[in-house]
């Protein structure tokens, strides 16, 4: 039967039940952060090929590490803090924390109102103004016991 050897070659597509598995690289910070999802419509009845061509056309920063009908695993590399950091710094004069969002960029999670950097030595208030960048909520909590006590 030779048709059953050509609905073989054109199953070799991207279906519904195909993982997808990307790693982001985060050079600033040096954590990688690996998601796994299933193919999206956008990607669905793709061959290795046509998959390639999107890739490259619409994320040029994505490597295609394997491509199998089973499993796709990208890689992406970013040139900024992953989105586990926290920041602490200033806001208006006073001490802030900053969540870092996907693009890399820090956004206003809470401000201390009643703690003006005033208040602080010259060289913390320097710290505070770089930006301190903490890697997760328990380094976060000894960092702000520093400043507010």
């Amino acid at each position: 039967k030779p048709n059953d050897l050509e609905i073989v070659k054109e199953d070799n597509v991207i279906s519904p039940n195909t993982f997808v598995e990307k790693e982001i690289n985060y050079s600033e910070c040096g954590h990688v952060v690996t998601d796994t999802f299933k193919a999206n419509d956008e990607i669905i009845n793709k061959t290795e090929k046509d998959f390639r061509n999107y890739i490259k056309e619409n994320y040029p920063n994505i490597k295609i590490i394997a491509f199998s009908t089973q499993k796709i695993v990208l890689r992406e590399e970013r040139n900024h803090l992953c989105p586990n950091h926290y920041v602490v710094g200033e806001s208006e004069g006073k001490i802030a924390i900053f969540k870092i969002n996907d693009s890399g960029e820090k956004v206003l999670d809470k401000i201390f109102n009643d703690y003006p950097l005033s208040l602080l030595k010259e060289v913390d208030q320097q710290k505070l103004k770089d930006g301190i960048v903490v890697d997760n909520e328990e380094e976060l909590s000894d960092v702000l016991e520093n400043f507010i006590s």
